[in-house]
């Protein structure tokens, strides 16, 4: 495992501190305040924690502050109902007794059923594109001094967009992003930490999905955003070192707050890929459970009817 990769994976591991209640550090990504994936990959093992036997089917959050990244963050875990088949647990993040996230989350065991895959979209092979800190390092000496750190830093998610975004000169386009995207590196045998890792890396690109239509980027200094972010359900079941497909849509993007949503489906060996993200209505989203099999260089990413 590569020691970028390493860092995160540890930073996903949370510390008990009482009885459902644990503790998860932060970290500094240049960002002004703390990166929602982690917040809400580290509220995904928090609730993980408290369930046995079953897996991750679907999680549903909102951030309700900005997090400080020089601060701990403290879970609380609810739990709600242990059924037959599924359970349901509600996570509380807290900073300095405040509340930043609410989240639930659904577990449930494995189970036998239909099964069906949506048709990829065409999109260009990850080889044939650079990675997001490739092309930072490219536009790290035309940046402000105080950015380029940020650009050009070593990432445990490695992420290659299709089409991207020239931010020194963006031009209105369409509200959709699609990209391939990986961990860096050996990930250990452990479907939950799967998850979590995937849950953490489903938070990238999304307010920039947003500013597409408008033609601006984040070297605007006027632009300040804020995004209302649904996740879709999913199930990861086994090691998604290979990569995976996304694709973000942002439906509306109203006096500075975005509604976007994020689907990962399958593509070809060795990448997970965000399929283009088309405009819907929110009112029409709904939770999928997504199933991951993935081996070495393929991947096999699939959603089907969660039965009851």
């Amino acid at each position: 495992m590569l020691e970028v990769t390493r860092k995160l994976v540890d930073l996903l591991d949370l510390s008990p501190i009482g009885d459902d209640h644990f503790q998860g550090d932060s970290e500094d990504l240049g960002f002004p305040n703390v990166f929602g994936g982690q917040v809400l990959g580290q509220a995904l093992m928090a609730a993980s924690r408290t369930v046995e036997g079953r897996q991750p089917h679907s999680l549903h959050a909102y951030f309700l502050r900005p997090g400080n990244h020089s601060m701990p963050i403290d879970y609380e875990v609810q739990r709600v109902r242990d059924g037959g088949s599924f359970s349901v647990r509600r996570v509380i993040a807290r900073q300095g007794g405040k509340e930043i996230l609410t989240g639930s989350m659904s577990f449930q065991v494995a189970e036998d059923g239909f099964e069906h895959q949506l048709d990829m979209p065409s999109a260009p092979d990850p080889e044939g594109l650079k990675s997001e800190q490739e092309r930072g390092e490219l536009l790290a000496p035309h940046v402000p001094e105080h950015l380029r750190d940020t650009l050009t830093r070593d990432r445990p998610i490695e992420i290659r967009p299709v089409d991207p975004v020239n931010p020194l000169k963006p031009e209105p386009r369409p509200p959709y992003k699609q990209s391939w995207f990986r961990t860096q590196g050996h990930l250990p045998d452990d479907p939950v930490l799967h998850c979590c890792l995937l849950t953490y890396a489903s938070d990238f690109s999304f307010l920039g999905t947003s500013l597409n239509p408008h033609g601006v980027s984040f070297m605007n200094k006027r632009c300040r955003s804020q995004a209302w972010i649904i996740p879709s359900g999913f199930i990861v079941s086994s090691v998604w070192t290979s990569g995976c497909s996304t694709t973000r849509t942002a439906p509306a993007h109203l006096a500075g707050a975005a509604s976007i949503a994020a689907t990962f489906l399958t593509a070809r060996a060795g990448w997970w890929r965000r399929p283009p993200r088309k405009p819907s209505s929110v009112s029409e989203a709904r939770s999928a459970e997504i199933v991951s099999q993935a081996c070495g260089f393929c991947h096999d990413v699939c959603s089907r009817p969660a039965r009851r």
